[in-house]
């Protein structure tokens, strides 16, 4: 899915992420972002299908292999806050069309959303 920056100062800023991802990829980038820039990035290039994302003093950046620390450095703090930003909607949409798809199942099998939250555990247990 195509995310773009509708900020009038990043006309054609845009990420566009892969829709697959597992569970292990989805917890690794949360506990990566925020306390290892690098893992975290490495994390998302690999699942950024293409990407434009300006840059202060710089070429813009425009393959997923050049969003490096270093090269977000040079990123507007507007724009990269917005990045921040793209990957979470991201991933929560993706979760979004799992509940709708888990949703559809019961509706199809006689099953309440009720009686599926009384009989499941919670989702912060493990």
């Amino acid at each position: 899915m195509r995310y773009d920056c509708d900020d009038p100062a990043f006309t054609g800023d845009f990420v566009e992420f892969s829709d697959s991802f597992s569970r292990a990829q989805q917890r690794a980038i949360w506990a990566a972002g925020g306390e290892d820039e690098e893992l975290f990035l490495s994390l998302l290039r690999a699942k950024i299908v293409s990407l434009h994302l300006s840059c202060l003093d710089a070429p813009p950046i425009l393959k997923a292999d050049d969003l490096v620390p270093e090269r977000v450095e040079d990123m507007d703090v507007r724009l990269y806050t917005w990045f921040s930003y793209a990957w979470v909607a991201h991933l929560r949409g993706l979760s979004e069309l799992g509940k709708t798809l888990g949703l559809s199942l019961l509706a199809t099998s006689g099953i309440t959303v009720a009686t599926m939250e009384t009989a499941l555990p919670s989702p912060n247990h493990i």
